[in-house]
């Protein structure tokens, strides 16, 4: 799916060159190049109107949307949920994100990045999963506004679980 990500950037930045070209020679019927940058620019406003609420999470996560880059990992921990759920909001402050959203019954928190030169935004949920027995299930998902990342979100993801699992080492 990774090379399926990086043709896509490619045949996008081809349309994308080649659309003002064929705009300019256009001379009626129907606009498919048009339609389809609409719909592209409608998904980009939607995506933007609602990527700060939780019950948009399934949407920007699911393997099914091809115009977002979504990166998952997984980290256990033999400490409880909620003790675990209060060393990760510490850890997201301490490595400068700014939390949006904390869930207290999910054991959910939501992060949302700017957009910047290097991408168009990216949101960070982590959950807190009870695995019982006192030990619990560190899970985090960085999903980015973007077909093609630069390496930025990735660098960010590994900073903040090597953060995480050297806060317990003694």
């Amino acid at each position: 799916m990774k090379y399926g990500k990086h043709l896509l950037a490619i045949l996008l930045i081809v349309i994308i060159g080649i659309a003002p070209t064929y705009l300019l020679k256009y001379e009626g019927g129907f606009n498919y190049l048009l339609a389809f940058g609409l719909v592209i620019l409608a998904y980009q406003v939607v995506s933007f109107a609602f990527r700060s609420n939780l019950a948009w999470k399934g949407f920007y996560t699911s393997s099914l949307n091809v115009l977002t880059t979504k990166q998952t990992e997984y980290l256990d921990f033999e400490i409880d949920q909620d003790t675990l759920f209060e060393k990760a909001q510490e850890m997201l402050e301490e490595n400068g994100y700014k939390k949006l959203i904390v869930d207290y019954d999910l054991h959910l928190i939501l992060v949302k990045e700017p957009i910047s030169f290097k991408s168009w935004g990216e949101n960070i949920y982590v959950t807190i999963v009870d695995e019982g027995k006192g030990n619990s299930k560190l899970i985090y998902e960085s999903v980015a506004f973007q077909v093609y990342t630069w390496g930025k979100n990735e660098a960010n993801g590994r900073k903040f679980l090597q953060n995480m699992e050297d806060s317990f080492t003694i």
